[in-house]
């Protein structure tokens, strides 16, 4: 089983029902559903922002990087703060 889980309701929503092809997203939405089918049990939940605290940082941190950006052994350095606040 593997868990999906957002902060935006519009789209967790439309990963739900299938929805969303029109929107802006839509082919995002699409994308998604495709990759989500070779599992053989998928959930999406809504996750409210102030429980998804860690996501939403890195979330914004990545949108504000230039470039393709990799890192896999080491926690950034500026997620640190938000990893411990959520431990905490």
């Amino acid at each position: 089983m593997v868990v999906f889980e957002g902060n935006l309701t519009v789209v967790i929503n439309a990963l739900i029902h299938s929805t969303g092809e029109l929107s802006s997203y839509g082919n995002i939405i699409e994308d998604i559903c495709v990759q989500a089918s070779v599992f053989q049990f998928v959930e999406f939940n809504h996750v409210n922002r102030v429980y998804n605290f860690v996501a939403d940082a890195l979330a914004k941190k990545a949108n504000s990087v230039l470039g393709l950006y990799v890192q896999l052994e080491d926690l950034h350095i500026g997620i640190v703060p938000f990893v411990l606040r959520d431990v905490y």
